[in-house]
């Protein structure tokens, strides 16, 4: 399962709407967001546009089957990689009081490319 996940990420990197229509099909599978989470960290350091994309999809997903992973989300957070601005978006739906203040933390000043997803985070939090 991991191998075709995989492709579909990459496919969906590259614009494949069968392969976004797939993942997003598949986005109410625990097993699948489980898989997401863990290509997201990627502690096996596969690299490439997966990771990317698994942490794009894990902010698309519903809360519901996100609560179980809040502290891997906030490692992806506090890597601060390319994409954590993704897991700050799934961690603000989650309405993440540990993630609150990294969130504010990261953004900061803003400025940087996606200040905008932190930002998004940042007002799921509104009335918190």
């Amino acid at each position: 399962m991991e191998n075709e996940i995989r492709k579909l990420l990459i496919d969906s990197c590259h614009s494949s709407k069968e392969a976004e229509a797939e993942i997003l099909k598949k986005l109410t599978d625990p097993m699948v967001i489980s898989l997401l989470v863990e290509i997201a960290l990627d502690e096996m350091d596969h690299g490439g546009d997966s990771p990317m994309q698994a942490a794009y999809y894990l902010s698309q997903a519903a809360v519901e089957l996100l609560e179980g992973y809040e502290e891997e989300l906030i490692k992806i957070l506090s890597a601060e990689l390319p994409y954590s601005g993704h897991a700050a978006l799934a961690l603000g739906r989650m309405q993440s009081k540990n993630a609150r203040p990294i969130i504010v933390s990261e953004l900061g000043e803003g400025g940087f490319p996606s200040a905008w997803l932190y930002e998004e985070a940042l007002a799921k939090y509104a009335g918190v």
